[in-house]
């Protein structure tokens, strides 16, 4: 898939309990390029309709092209609409589909599967803020190659400080994945990366690594106020148990 395109496909349950002018109800969210997306669906009138919202920032918006997809409930059929839009930090959806509220044949059960094929054409807002911070070119660097290519022991260092600051769970959550997962770092770097950035599942994972003095000597820094104090706390309770 060339440049900054990707899809969202989602299936939503109980359709047929929906509420005239009831709130929206989304998909999960998924990261792509950096930023939060979700599919979202209302009971408008007497229609049915469907929503794409990217999750960003004040300040920021996002140029977007997209052909929506309302697969029927023998995956035959298929509804398209296409258009464009424009996300920005007032947090409002994109509406971008109707269907008529008394088709059935798209519903199973209950049932209705969306699927959203999404080109980014423009991004406005997202350098100027981190450069606005002066943030080091290198963690930019690193941050766009998390995106674009894959997070490695080369860059996730990189990646953290950039997504703890724009405030990109999906983005922190992937590095933390890949730290428990992949990582080859040592657990010295780990628990400090997991202290510095609150990534909870990755403490938890170094502390129950550490089973004895020498793991507990061998993960704290020489100046220890560099450390977490909760991961210091619970590194004490550890050397308490081991007396």
């Amino acid at each position: 898939m060339a440049g900054k395109e990707f899809t969202l496909k989602y299936e939503f349950e109980d359709v047929w309990k929906l509420a005239k002018d009831e709130e929206f109800h989304n998909s999960p969210e998924q990261e792509h390029f950096g930023v939060g997306w979700k599919i979202g669906i209302q009971k408008y009138d007497n229609c049915l309709s469907l929503t794409l919202c990217a999750n960003v920032m004040e300040n920021q918006e996002i140029h977007f092209e997209y052909t929506a997809k309302i697969l029927s409930k023998n995956k035959e059929k298929i509804d398209l609409e296409s258009g464009s839009g424009v996300s920005d930090g007032y947090g409002f959806p994109w509406w971008c589909a109707t269907i008529d509220w008394k088709t059935s044949e798209y519903l199973s059960s209950g049932k209705l599967e969306v699927e959203f094929h999404v080109k980014i054409t423009k991004m406005i807002g997202f350098l100027r803020e981190w450069r606005k911070k002066n943030v080091n070119p290198e963690y930019l660097q690193c941050f766009l190659e998390g995106i674009y290519d894959e997070i490695g022991d080369h860059n996730v260092d990189g990646i953290l400080p950039i997504a703890d600051m724009s405030q990109t769970p999906l983005a922190l959550k992937k590095c933390e994945n890949y730290l428990i997962e992949k990582s080859k770092m040592k657990l010295k770097k780990k628990l400090e990366l997991a202290g510095k950035y609150r990534l909870e599942e990755l403490k938890k994972e170094c502390m129950d690594q550490i089973r004895s003095k020498e793991d507990i000597r061998s993960v704290v820094p020489d100046n220890i106020d560099e450390m977490d104090p909760k991961i210091l706390g619970e590194l004490f309770q550890k050397t308490l148990a081991l007396i």
